[in-house]
């Protein structure tokens, strides 16, 4: 967990200076970070916000990579409507971004959550 907080704190800095550039990626790292330490709403709540980042940004693939994300997080935690809303956001952006592999790569989450 050191080298997390460590990394973590190196992305603060980063963010600091370039806002639109870091900060959804800060934001990823921190969700994922929560939802290993078990605090799940502080964790879904993180996903939320660096989906939002990554889409103020205009990154549609790191926007993607959020929702896949949490949609795996979703999916451990056996919330299942959720992980579906997730993945077919992370569809959507991976689609709006031209990636048929990480869309395959979703289609086949999706099959396996119905």
């Amino acid at each position: 967990m050191k080298e997390v907080n460590e990394i973590i704190a190196a992305m603060k800095v980063a963010a600091s200076h370039a806002e639109s550039n870091f900060r959804n990626k800060l934001e990823l790292l921190e969700a994922e970070q929560y939802g290993i330490t078990g605090r799940r709403d502080l964790a879904l709540h993180t996903y939320d916000t660096a989906i939002a980042s990554a889409q103020k940004a205009n990154f549609i693939h790191e926007q993607g990579l959020a929702c896949e994300k949490a949609g795996f997080y979703c999916k451990r935690m056996k919330y299942n409507e959720k992980s579906l809303s997730y993945f077919n956001q992370a569809r959507e952006c991976y689609e709006k971004w031209g990636s048929t592999v990480k869309v395959e790569f979703i289609q086949k989450e999706l099959g396996k959550l119905m």
